[in-house]
């Protein structure tokens, strides 16, 4: 899978969301509010989403960033609708993986194709999961999240908020000829959450930190929705997590008609100890060892502002 096939595929969509986005703004500012909706399955009622359906999501991330035309500065917001999956919940966060490029700037940065932004432009990104909340976004604010491990194929993300969803058992190991299941997110929208259905596929080649499957993911929706899709193994009668899929060219070896997946290491590798621990104001001191732990502070002053 080429990278200029995949950045094609992807700002195709970031396009055509930064469209959508605008006349949402315009017409329905008041017709969305925070929270989510139920989660629509389609496919197999015995397959993994049957389990894991509420740790399967829709994302829709904004990536922001400030230029001028003229005399007058500009906001523009580019939105990616990408699939996250919540690996772990506590009463406190959530973890979840994503596909590491849809946070990574450098990725924005290019003269080729939109979004054209230019290098080592500031951008800030803000999180939506399920749908799009058109006043958080005008406030220039989403789901407070932390980026705990970022990898070339993958990142983990904490979600600062409760989410009591199940952890998922993670399979380290795949075999040629194995049979997977792929979440796919399809009818991606701005306004509701969109639908997930359960495709099968087989194992096709494993490397060291890829596997592929021999389903084109990618040409499934057209866009970057299906990016981050989990893949589900089913290992003494349990659904573990194999992978995610990743594309932007990271697999050069993957071929036509097929898809790159991110390998996982175990779930106590993925999550660092103590990351679930609950830190309200993002400083990396948790509340319980921070003297300040409504205002951001230095780690070595115990989480208070230095003097």
């Amino acid at each position: 899978m080429s990278i200029d096939r995949a950045r094609r595929a992807g700002r195709g969509a970031w396009t055509t969301a930064v469209v959508r986005a605008g006349l949402l703004l315009g017409v329905a500012f008041l017709l969305l509010g925070p929270g989510e909706g139920p989660l629509e399955v389609w496919g197999q009622g015995s397959g993994p989403l049957a389990q894991y359906a509420q740790n399967v999501r829709q994302w829709h991330i904004v990536a922001r960033y400030y230029s001028t035309v003229g005399t007058t500065r500009v906001q523009v917001n580019f939105i990616q609708t990408v699939t996250g999956t919540a690996v772990k919940g506590t009463s406190s966060a959530g973890f979840w993986l994503i596909e590491q490029h849809h946070i990574n700037p450098e990725f924005f940065y290019s003269s080729e194709e939109p979004p054209n932004v230019p290098s080592g432009t500031p951008i800030t990104f803000h999180y939506f999961i399920d749908r799009l909340d058109v006043n958080a976004l005008a406030r220039g604010t989403g789901v407070p999240v932390k980026v705990l491990r970022r990898t070339p194929t993958y990142a983990v993300l904490q979600e600062q908020r409760r989410r009591l969803v199940r952890a998922i058992p993670i399979a380290t190991d795949v075999e040629v000829g194995e049979s997977v299941v792929v979440a796919v997110l399809v009818e991606p929208d701005l306004t509701r959450p969109g639908r997930f259905e359960e495709r099968t596929a087989r194992v096709t080649s494993v490397q060291q930190g890829f596997f592929t499957i021999d389903v084109d993911l990618d040409a499934i929706v057209g866009n970057s929705a299906v990016h981050g899709a989990p893949v589900f193994v089913r290992r003494g009668g349990q659904w573990q997590l194999a992978g995610i899929f990743v594309s932007h060219g990271l697999n050069p070896r993957a071929g036509e008609g097929e898809s790159a997946i991110a390998r996982l290491p175990s779930l106590n590798k993925l999550i660092p100890e103590g990351a679930d621990k609950s830190d309200r104001d993002g400083d990396g001191v948790p509340d319980d060892e921070d003297r300040c732990p409504t205002v951001p502070g230095d780690p070595g002053n115990s989480g208070c502002p230095a003097t």
